[in-house]
C-alpha cells in the first residue's frame, strides 16, 4: 500500500526490485486515490478504479477482489479523521 509519505522515485524502485526478484505481477495500492496499478514488468501497468475488478490472472487463479469493496473502508476511515466533512 502506497502512504503519503512515498515518493515516486521508491514506489518505482521498489516495482523494480520485486520483478527483478521474480515476481511476476506487482499490485501498488493507492488508497486516498482509489486506485490500483498492476505491473506485469517494469513497462506494462494497468490501472484499475473503485468501479473495476482485481484478478489475479495466471498469478492467483480464481482470485476476484472488486475494489469498491476495498476502498469502502478507506472512506469510512478518512470520514473519522476528519469530521467536518
Amino acid at each position: 500500500m502506497i502512504s503519503k509519505n512515498d515518493t515516486a522515485w521508491e514506489v518505482l524502485e521498489k516495482v523494480r526490485a520485486y520483478l527483478e526478484a521474480g515476481a511476476r505481477a506487482v499490485w501498488m495500492v493507492y488508497p486516498n486515490l482509489e486506485l490500483v496499478h498492476v505491473y506485469e514488468s517494469f513497462t506494462s501497468v494497468r490501472v484499475h478504479t473503485r468501479q473495476d475488478d482485481l484478478e489475479g490472472g495466471e498469478v492467483i487463479s480464481g482470485f476476484r477482489l472488486p475494489l469498491d469493496l476495498l476502498f469502502q473502508g478507506e472512506k469510512a476511515e478518512e470520514d473519522l479523521d476528519d469530521p467536518a466533512d
